[in-house]
């Protein structure tokens, strides 16, 4: 399985038992779906770069694991990132649309844009299927679907 790092933000609000709380249900999505966590680092309460929701601190989290491509991590991943850039740009009154790159098949494109994103990129799921066209099709059938609902 691919080896990958996942760093997420924790609102500075949070005591130290609430973001480990959330390492541990992050932890339990990899491997209640096949994936492992090798290592796991607090990397505490750090400045961040801009501010989000008035906030410019947070506790930072670091995830080293094995986990297969395109599992239901890197869909809660994309959602979760879709929400948070939809929620940024919409406080500060923008109405720049969100495109998602990356991990975009048939089963991922329903949540990604009922999440909020705007443009789908996918590229393994069209140009790698034996028909393009048809993959296609059935990338923006699912992906209206969403719309839809």
């Amino acid at each position: 399985m691919p080896l990958y790092e996942h760093v997420f933000l924790a609102r500075q609000d949070l005591a130290q038992a609430q973001v480990d709380a959330l390492a541990e249900n992050a932890t339990k999505i990899i491997t209640d779906n096949g994936g492992k966590v090798v290592k796991t680092e607090t990397w505490g309460l750090r400045s961040i770069a801009y501010r989000i929701a008035k906030n410019r601190k947070a506790h930072y989290v670091a995830l080293d694991l094995d986990a297969p491509a395109n599992d239901q991590l890197t869909t809660v991943r994309l959602a979760d990132d879709s929400v948070t850039v939809r929620d940024l740009l919409r406080r500060n009154g923008s109405t720049a649309p969100i495109e998602v790159d990356g991990g975009i098949d048939t089963s991922t494109a329903p949540r990604i844009v009922a999440a909020g994103a705007d443009i789908l990129v996918a590229g393994q799921a069209i140009f790698g299927s034996a028909n393009a066209e048809r993959a296609t099709r059935e990338l923006r059938a699912a992906a209206m679907a969403a719309v839809a609902s």
